[in-house]
């Protein structure tokens, strides 16, 4: 993990991630990209399991190839930008699939 990767504050942007779980892909199937507002983001900088999913990447001038931006290891998901700042629900409803599948996986009903 690389803190403040894309750097301070007032470096904050916005860009297209480019995502790559079929869940967060557009309803038309043809958009996997995900607006994405970066504000002191850090990047995963490598991935040291093999368990370890890539969710999200962004092309950034800071690295010759794809930034990973978005993660997941099992029951935990971590993102370098911030959803909650968009109109699009795609990644909010990702996460509730995730809750919803691990609770009914247990036995826990809701």
């Amino acid at each position: 993990m690389s803190r403040n990767f894309f750097g301070r504050q007032v470096s904050s942007f916005e860009a297209n991630v480019d995502v790559n779980n079929d869940i967060l892909q557009g309803k038309d199937g043809n958009s996997s990209y995900y607006n994405g507002v970066f504000i002191r983001a850090p990047a995963v900088s490598d991935l040291m399991n093999d368990s370890v999913q890539i969710l999200a990447t962004v092309i950034h001038s800071k690295s010759a190839k794809p930034v990973i931006v978005g993660v997941k290891q099992n029951n935990i998901m971590a993102t370098a930008f911030h959803p909650e700042l968009t109109n699009d629900l795609r990644w909010h409803k990702y996460f509730l699939e995730l809750v919803l599948n691990s609770q009914f996986a247990q036995g826990v009903t809701v």
